[in-house]
Formats: structure tokens, C-alpha cells, sequence
């Protein structure tokens, strides 16, 4: 499965304590979640949960091996088939 984090206007994102524990969590009913974790060049680890942008390399470099929190407006799930890794 691969997931992209989707972001319609403005990114919102955070410096968090290092002892911040990584996490997903949803935003009340809506289809926003908070990411929290440790940013890595373009991508955010959230606890072995990879998500990746290049606006966070972009305008987020200053926070670079940093724990961070980033609200998406969704998380798009895409299942790709066992076999050849593309989407089914």
C-alpha cells in the first residue's frame, strides 16, 4: 500500500519536543489528520510510517532530523498488487 498525503493550501507545520512520540491521528470527523515525527529530507517518519513531499525538503529544511507535527488535508491509500508492486 502507499500513501500520500495530500495538502490543498497552506502547509501547517511544527517543531515538536524531541520525546514526541510518532502518530496519525485523524482530525475530529473530518478527513485531516496530524502526522507527527521525524523529518528526513522529504519525508516524514511517523513510526515506520513513511510520508513524502518535497515541499517539506523545500520550505521545511530548517527542521531537517527534527520531530515535527504536519496537518494533510487526507491521506490518499493506494493498494498495489503483490506481485509487481504497481496499482491494481
Amino acid at each position: 500500500m502507499e500513501l500520500t498525503p495530500v495538502v490543498f493550501n497552506d502547509y501547517i507545520v511544527n517543531e515538536l519536543s524531541e520525546d514526541t512520540l510518532p502518530s496519525v491521528a485523524r482530525v475530529g470527523s473530518s478527513f485531516s489528520y496530524e502526522i507527527k515525527g521525524r523529518l528526513h529530507g522529504s519525508r516524514l517518519d511517523a513510526g515506520g510510517i513513511e510520508f513524502e513531499d518535497e515541499i517539506l525538503l523545500s520550505d521545511f529544511s530548517h527542521l531537517q532530523g527534527k520531530m515535527i507535527s504536519w496537518r494533510v488535508d487526507r491521506i490518499d491509500a493506494e493498494f498495489l498488487s503483490e506481485d509487481s508492486g504497481q496499482p491494481e
